[in-house]
């Protein structure tokens, strides 16, 4: 099986990094700290790099606006539980990340999908669910869009903004793509900071093992971010924050980062060559691609027979917010394939079931 069907990192640069890191980590000046409690925001030490990395994206360097987490995920979790109540309205793309809503449903809150386009959610859309459902929050994954690849225009974020605030709409940021751009797009954090929750990551850019996510957030809703967290946990692990301290520091974190894109942009490269006859959305630095299907297929189906000749891929029915199947296409992660060999090998499989149509999907059905 080639798994195209999750998010990883293209290279092994972070092992690498570790291996170097982990023998001298006793002999850091705060190494001590790591048998301690810590704040349920996290180490200050800690804090103040991650402010400082973020620094011009959201926060303007304040560590007092950081919560420190377990991954991107947790950081929606507790967000989430800070500032919604149960049937609470929170709008999303009508095709979107699929850890939204589990968390939702989870939380009992009403996950409702607003209309896209090839430039993301539509603002008419946008404004005509905010007039009628009263929305508490929207949640939106504004820079290399999971899983549609789409990253917001400056005029369409400004577009959306403009109405949050027009509604007292909050704005979720899952921003966990943005160091992969080559390009930086101003955040909503930086065009709408008191209206904007800034949700981020070391997962998708370095390594989801990390387990290293942070939250920036106005002052006001901070402390029950934190509150959220310290029921769920007291704290982060202080070794995971220490790790991802040096690497940010030493600047380790961009390297790793420069050496992921490059790959990400050769992997690209293989996909639009392999699929240049078909409909695909990505970008050249992304970690996936969205393929939209011809006929005669349907996503789950297509996703069925490539699993049955060995490659893994994610159907837009697993994307949907609410049960309509609002797109017939499939996600795949570039970045999975353990080598460019078998990337171009599970896209050829692809491209062959595509090009056979109905000769193949009676089998898939």
């Amino acid at each position: 099986m080639i798994d195209l069907s999750v998010n990883r990192p293209a290279t092994s640069a972070y092992r690498e990094a570790l291996a170097l890191l982990l023998p001298h980590i006793a002999k850091d000046r705060r190494f001590s700290a790591l048998q301690d409690y810590h704040p349920p925001e996290g180490p200050e030490w800690a804090r103040a790099t991650v402010a400082d990395w973020l620094d011009g994206v959201a926060g303007d360097g304040d560590a007092g606006r950081v919560v420190l987490t377990d991954g991107a995920q947790h950081g929606l979790a507790c967000v989430l539980r800070a500032l919604t109540q149960p049937d609470d309205v929170v709008l999303a793309d009508s095709i979107t990340y699929q850890g939204i809503s589990a968390l939702c449903r989870s939380q009992g809150v009403d996950l409702r999908g607003v209309s896209i386009d090839r430039e993301g959610m539509r603002p008419d859309a946008f404004e005509a669910a905010c007039a009628t459902l009263r929305p508490r929050a929207v949640f939106l994954v504004p820079t290399l869009h999971n899983p549609t690849t789409v990253t917001l225009s400056e005029e369409r974020r400004r577009a959306l903004a403009a109405i949050a605030r027009r509604h007292n709409v909050l704005i979720i940021e899952d921003d966990v793509y943005r160091p992969l751009l080559d390009r930086a797009v101003p955040s909503f954090a930086a065009l709408e900071p008191e209206l904007t929750v800034h949700i981020s990551g070391l997962s998708k850019c370095i390594a989801p093992g990390l387990r290293y996510g942070f939250v920036v957030a106005p002052r006001a809703v901070l402390g029950n971010v934190a509150a959220a967290l310290r029921i769920d946990c007291w704290s982060i692990s202080p070794l995971t924050a220490l790790i991802a301290t040096i690497l940010l520091e030493e600047g380790t974190a961009r390297r790793i980062i420069d050496v992921q894109r490059e790959e990400l942009r050769r992997r690209q490269a293989i996909l639009r060559d392999a699929l240049a006859a078909f409909d695909v959305q990505s970008q050249e630095t992304s970690p996936h691609a969205w393929l939209h299907l011809p006929e005669p297929w349907r996503g789950a189906a297509f996703a069925r027979a490539c699993r049955q000749r060995g490659v893994g891929v994610l159907p837009a029915d697993a994307f949907a917010v609410g049960r309509e199947t609002l797109a017939h296409a499939v996600r795949i992660n570039v970045g999975a394939a353990p080598s460019s060999g078998e990337l171009r090998q599970a896209l050829a499989i692809m491209a062959d079931l595509l090009n056979a149509g109905h000769f193949e999907i009676s089998g898939a059905v």
